[in-house]
């Protein structure tokens, strides 16, 4: 005689709120406990000091390199630096399409 197989276990099927990228975000709700307003201020200074930093960088070389190189030297490196960098904006994509073409 046969045993009757016994049942398997039936899971409840009882919502669970989700969790993650998922879960429902509440004004003032912050993983860490930091206060918003101290991310934006914080970023904002990281953005702030990426705008001022190269400037004050290339004003203190300018220095640099004009007593270091003296007025003539200089404006050959000046001239030269901006002729790198007009050949720069005219290449506007030329390179990356003429290895795509190449690689075809």
């Amino acid at each position: 005689m046969a045993t009757p197989a016994t049942p398997l276990p039936v899971p409840l099927l009882t919502p669970t709120p989700p969790s993650g990228a998922l879960a429902r975000v509440e004004p003032g709700d912050t993983d860490d406990g930091i206060d918003p307003l101290h991310g934006v201020a914080r970023h904002g200074a990281w953005h702030l000091a990426a705008l001022v930093v190269p400037g004050l960088y290339a004003v203190l070389l300018i220095a640099y390199l004009l007593r270091a190189l003296g007025p003539e030297a200089y404006g050959i490196w000046a001239a030269a630096t901006a002729l790198v960098g007009y050949l720069t904006l005219l290449d506007a994509g030329l390179s990356t399409t003429t290895a795509r073409a190449a690689a075809r």
